[in-house]
């Protein structure tokens, strides 16, 4: 509905869960999209939590043998034939292994929630040729802010990933300031400046991602260096975030 809507919004899926539907089924769904309106669709992809997976009767086995089955699998042949139509795909990631496997195999990747030093080692981890499309949350206050770094903290891996960043792993005022900017714009304006500055790469490069594009096309409106991943927190209720591509100056 937003891209036959719009002319020029660039739109993507932060993340299509992939125990949701067929590896298949995805890659179709991406193409007929990525034919329809050229350059503008990228399709997230994550492999979720364990609860999510048993919803759907699957199982939920290595994240990262996971994913990489799930990506071998969507570069198979459909029938009928899905549109030979090219979209950058990229990975949920905000470990270094998940990362790595998004710069071996997919466009890049949307780590979310984290600070900008994460972004810069997210950079180095993809290296300077695959998009690095970053999720900000923002909050109308401290404490929706506090409730959302709160929740998050509650994830193993989360903390873990604060911890090698040097952070405490609790919703010290420091931390909460740090990972969702409150306040107006001009705080959020600041906090999305610095993953952007922190995200440096060519303007232009060239992706090598199974269903990305082609060598030679430009990648820049789909999720080039102006392009950013808004979360906004619902009025203090995690579970109804909003997500919106957006572009920065």
């Amino acid at each position: 509905m937003l891209l036959g809507a719009t002319e020029a919004l660039a739109v993507g899926t932060c993340v299509a869960n992939i125990s949701a539907r067929p590896p298949q089924t995805a890659h179709a769904a991406a193409a007929f999209l990525a034919q329809a309106f050229p350059a503008r669709f990228t399709l997230g992809l994550g492999v979720g939590h364990p609860q999510q997976a048993s919803s759907v009767d699957r199982p939920f086995g290595s994240p990262l043998s996971t994913m990489r089955s799930y990506l071998d699998v969507m570069a198979a042949e459909t029938w009928p034939p899905a549109p030979d139509a090219p979209y950058p795909v990229i990975l949920g990631a905000n470990g270094p292994l998940m990362l790595a496997l998004a710069a071996e195999l997919a466009d890049g990747a949307p780590p979310a929630g984290l600070p900008p030093q994460h972004t810069a080692s997210a950079r180095r981890v993809l290296g300077p040729d695959k998009l690095l499309v970053v999720a900000q949350p923002i909050a109308d206050s401290i404490e929706t802010a506090r409730q959302t770094v709160s929740t998050w903290l509650g994830r193993a891996a989360f903390r873990a990933i604060l911890t090698e960043l040097g952070h405490p792993a609790e919703p010290t005022d420091a931390l909460v300031r740090a990972l969702v900017p409150f306040g107006g714009p001009d705080s959020v304006a600041a906090a999305v400046q610095a993953h952007l500055d922190a995200r440096r790469r060519p303007r232009h490069p060239a992706t090598s991602g199974r269903h990305g594009v082609r060598p030679g096309d430009r990648p820049a409106r789909v999720a080039g260096p102006g392009a950013a991943v808004i979360t906004t927190p619902g009025l203090g209720v995690h579970k109804r975030s909003k997500r919106v591509f957006a572009r920065v100056a």
